[in-house]
């Protein structure tokens, strides 16, 4: 058997960096977020699924600090090699919380992702971005490649150690170690040099989020100007979606989607087949009024939207009385998507009820729900059956509500320990 912990010759890193970098994350270049391609040691760490030999699966992942106001994540790139053959199908990329100087549970998981590179060495693009806010996070890159006893991808380490040293498991046993649950990388495996902590690699994006404002009717720019003027959000794009069908994977271009209406509309079914979809991959939506309308009315979001259960109301033509002006009522506030909501007022809101197994976190004034969520596999979606149009009078919180449904952590239900970050099939 392939050893878990091999020497190999370190990389030209200069060149060979720049070669790799993404050229545009979220359609425009990245930054680089954290670097840590310096100073690579000789020695390389199995972190592959082995898809058909589960007891041979393993994880390596190290640790980073996310500032304020939090980062959209587009790309990774990583310094590898493969040990007798390659290439892999392709990459997983798994983010953790950080537990106690160890990956904690996932908060934002990214299967089977295409990737570039040359040799070992690759660019791996994540799709949708991870949104991440304020915080320390491990991150753990996992190549995809079938078993054989001799093929290995192996990422390459890195002398000295910014933050915790890195961290390995390989749960099902297969290379005799003691870690079958996640433990310091050096005392899992051995090391070299004596000082190769952690492990070679990159993050590019952009400080903050872009958000896609999907409308129906009349320019949403009062809801556009609240939400660009928030701290970590980047930029706000409005697309008429009255006049044109939302472009096949446009919404992956963002870290968070938002939808109003008070007009059709060009194609509700497949809007809400695109939105399902974004959603499966890791995408966050949130469902404003008068998008619940229905069953029937071109204003709602329909097709696999509605036929999957992704709606967190059941969709309704009815409205409260012209000039029927609400406040918040009742909240939540245990969940952290009401953080920092003390005022939301209006005079147009779709009467609608939370659908079965959807949770409701405020009511308006008048007794009507406000602010729903539904809960997906490894995600949610938000309902506000509030009308943030520009032909009404609204105030308040609206866009930190809004914004909450991306900085919330997403945590997916992996928990630490488990072997479901790299068994799922990619979506």
């Amino acid at each position: 058997m392939v050893p878990a912990l091999e020497m190999r010759y370190a990389p030209v890193l200069g060149a060979l960096m720049g070669a790799l970098m993404s050229t545009a994350v979220n359609g425009q270049a990245p930054a680089v977020l954290v670097d840590q391609t310096d100073s690579p040691s000789f020695a390389y760490i199995v972190s592959q699924d082995f898809q058909s030999s589960n007891q041979d699966d393993c994880q390596g992942a190290d640790d980073f600090t996310v500032p304020a106001p939090g980062w959209q994540v587009g790309s990774v790139d990583v310094i590898g090699d493969y040990h007798d053959a390659g290439p892999a199908a392709s990459f997983n990329v798994v983010f953790y919380a950080d537990w106690g100087g160890l990956p904690g549970p996932a908060v934002a998981s990214r299967l089977g992702q295409f990737y570039t590179g040359v040799g070992g060495n690759v660019s791996i693009h994540l799709s949708p971005p991870v949104g991440l806010e304020a915080g320390s996070y491990w991150v753990s890159i996992q190549a995809r490649q079938g078993f054989d006893p001799a093929v290995r991808w192996f990422w390459g380490t890195r002398l000295g150690s910014a933050g915790h040293p890195a961290a390995w498991r390989n749960p099902g046993g297969g290379f005799g170690t003691s870690c079958a649950s996640w433990g310091v990388r050096i005392e899992c495996l051995g090391t070299f040099s004596g000082n190769d902590y952690d492990q070679l690699f990159r993050l590019n994006g952009k400080a903050g989020v872009r958000i896609l404002l999907i409308y129906g009717g009349n320019e949403p720019i009062a809801l556009r100007d609240a939400l660009q003027a928030l701290p970590g959000v980047r930029e706000v794009v409005l697309f008429d979606g009255s006049a044109a069908s939302l472009p096949f994977g446009i919404a992956n271009l963002y870290g968070l989607v938002v939808v109003s209406s008070a007009a059709p509309f060009d194609d509700p079914i497949s809007l809400g087949d695109h939105l399902a979809d974004y959603v499966d991959s890791g995408g966050r939506v949130v469902q404003l009024g008068f998008a619940h309308s229905g069953p029937g009315d071109g204003r709602g979001v329909n097709g696999r939207w509605v036929a999957d259960s992704y709606n967190p109301y059941a969709y309704s033509d009815e409205l409260i009385p012209s000039g029927g002006a609400f406040a918040l009522g009742a909240v939540d506030r245990q969940d952290g998507l009401m953080a920092g909501v003390a005022v939301l007022a209006g005079e147009a809101q779709n009467v609608v009820h939370p659908l079965p197994g959807t949770q409701q976190l405020a009511v308006a004034s008048n007794g009507f729900s406000l602010v729903a969520r539904r809960e997906r596999p490894g995600n949610f979606t938000l309902g506000v059956t509030a009308y943030l149009g520009p032909d009404v009078t609204w105030n308040g919180d609206f866009a930190r509500l809004l914004f909450n449904a991306w900085n919330v952590l997403r945590f997916d239900g992996f928990e630490s320990g488990t072997t479901e970050a790299w068994s799922t099939s990619p979506q």
